[in-house]
């Protein structure tokens, strides 16, 4: 594990490691998981040894998860045929509505097609595109799946994504 990825030298180590088989997990702020990739070219290393090393991309925010206890159906039409939920109000949540927080998740699988356009030094709207052609969600429609399964608000889910 490496806590953080900040400059060349752990970039370069956990780099190196990956390279010779061991399984390399840290962090790094990006805005979305295709960022990451030139976050790291821009941090110096060689898009030929990054796309060697990359298995998993993924990039991660926390909502708010609505309280069980409370939530309530929105008098709004989310989709059609669905109202979200939203927050209530309740002792067990001390009146906000909220009680605890719940991942997002945006997972960006390295495919054979992917290390293709790191080595060619793809711009980061190419990467993104054909990671979205292989499947991988924005982490925008990530949140809005955590509507649809009734654990946050759609004001949580837009605030935490409203970046990206």
């Amino acid at each position: 594990m490496v806590g953080e990825i900040r400059d060349a030298e752990t970039a370069d180590v956990a780099v190196k490691a990956a390279q010779t088989g061991h399984l390399v997990l840290s962090t790094l702020h990006t805005n979305d998981a295709p960022a990451a990739i030139a976050r790291l070219i821009d941090i110096g290393i060689a898009p030929y040894n990054l796309a060697s090393a990359l298995r998993l991309v993924t990039a991660q925010r926390l909502v708010r998860r609505l309280c069980g206890a409370c939530r309530l159906p929105s008098d709004l039409e989310f989709e059609p045929g669905f109202k979200p939920f939203e927050p209530g109000g309740c002792a067990a949540c001390h009146g906000i509505g909220y009680r605890g927080r719940v991942g997002v998740h945006q997972l960006m699988p390295v495919s054979d097609t992917l290390r293709e356009l790191i080595v060619a030094r793809a711009a980061t709207h190419a990467i993104t595109r054909h990671a979205k052609s292989e499947g991988m969600p924005s982490l925008r429609d990530a949140a809005f799946a955590r509507v649809r399964e009734g654990m946050t608000s759609v004001a949580e889910a837009a605030d935490a994504t409203e970046l990206t």
